[in-house]
């Protein structure tokens, strides 16, 4: 028997090894894309440079009209802020005229941009309009 059953042994294959699996690794956050540099006007941030910013944060924008939008779709209009841009930062975010005349939307609008960040330059004073809908611009972006 002995024999038997080393011949047995011997005759089945080696277990196969067990799949490699591999590790499970987190996918790091999204990061924010960086701020596009600048062209500065005797210091100051120019509109093309305040564009860019703004596009990246589109879905941001939108998201603000969006959720407003959900609960009057008739809603449309032109919100215009102005801010002050100082070493980067955004300060002093007010809407300084509104056709969409709508308190959430434009605190939302307010509460985003105050948290963007902007190349370094000397303080600039910015008035952007936020257009929403199927409305005609009325103004284009200023630098003060």
């Amino acid at each position: 028997m002995t024999l038997i059953l080393a011949l047995f042994a011997c005759s089945t294959p080696a277990p196969e090894a067990p799949p490699e699996i591999a590790p499970v690794v987190d996918e790091p956050e999204p990061v924010a894309p960086p701020v596009p540099a600048p062209t500065l006007r005797d210091g100051e941030l120019d509109k093309d440079h305040i564009a860019r910013v703004v596009g990246m944060r589109r879905v941001q924008v939108q998201r603000c009209y969006e959720k407003e939008l959900m609960k009057d779709p008739a809603l449309q209009g032109q919100v215009n802020l102005s801010f002050q841009v100082s070493q980067g930062d955004v300060g002093d975010v007010q809407v300084s005229k509104t056709t969409l005349n709508n308190p959430k939307a434009e605190q939302c609008l307010q509460d985003e941009v105050s948290g963007w960040r902007f190349a370094e330059s000397l303080s600039t004073k910015v008035s952007y309009p936020f257009v929403f809908g199927s409305v005609l611009i009325e103004e284009e972006p200023e630098v003060e």
